[in-house]
């Protein structure tokens, strides 16, 4: 049983018994579920028990609307693969819901997009090797992939490549015609 309506909009969101209840966003659809967090003395922050269970907040502060890892690596797939819009991809989500009602299932496109890119952020230093808890400053560029296609000196190039190269000047011809 929720708390009645009159109550302010943070006890609105939980069960009679306190539980918190979220939006949980998965490639099976979007439900409404009761979050139960550990409340033991050793226990991890409240983000790392979810990160723990394959979960995704779209905030930290107050968690509302959580994500599964499969849904945000499918909604990468397929907007890289078939260029599908975070709102096509809600849609999609919408009407596997309630196919007979998708406007009835609650609208969370703005934080799918939120939580999209700090997912991709999240991925992209994960590539470049640099964990949550890895305090190393980061320098401008040290995220970059190796491109061994891109010219670098004493790699695909001679150190004297400068010597014995020209620079490449674009030859224009205008005529008045």
């Amino acid at each position: 049983d929720l708390v009645s309506e009159g109550e302010s909009q943070s006890q609105r969101r939980q069960l009679k018994n306190g539980n918190p209840l979220v939006t949980v966003v998965d490639r099976t659809g979007i439900h409404q579920l009761p979050v139960l967090y550990c409340i033991c003395e050793a226990r991890l922050a409240k983000d790392h028990q979810l990160f723990d269970m394959g979960l995704l907040p779209a905030t930290f502060k107050s968690v509302e609307s959580i994500f599964t890892f499969t849904v945000m690596e499918d909604f990468i797939v397929d907007n890289l693969e078939c260029k599908t819009t975070g709102q096509q991809y809600y849609t999609k989500l919408q009407t596997i819901t309630n196919s007979m009602f998708p406007h009835r299932v609650p609208n969370r496109y703005k934080q799918l997009q939120r939580a999209s890119r700090q997912w991709r952020d999240l991925i992209n230093r994960k590539r470049a090797g640099f964990g949550y808890e890895n305090p190393v400053e980061e320098k401008d560029g040290c995220m970059a992939t190796f491109c061994p296609a891109c010219p670098q000196p004493g790699v695909n190039l001679p150190e004297d490549w400068e010597e014995h190269y020209q620079p490449y000047v674009p030859l224009c011809i205008y005529s008045d015609y």
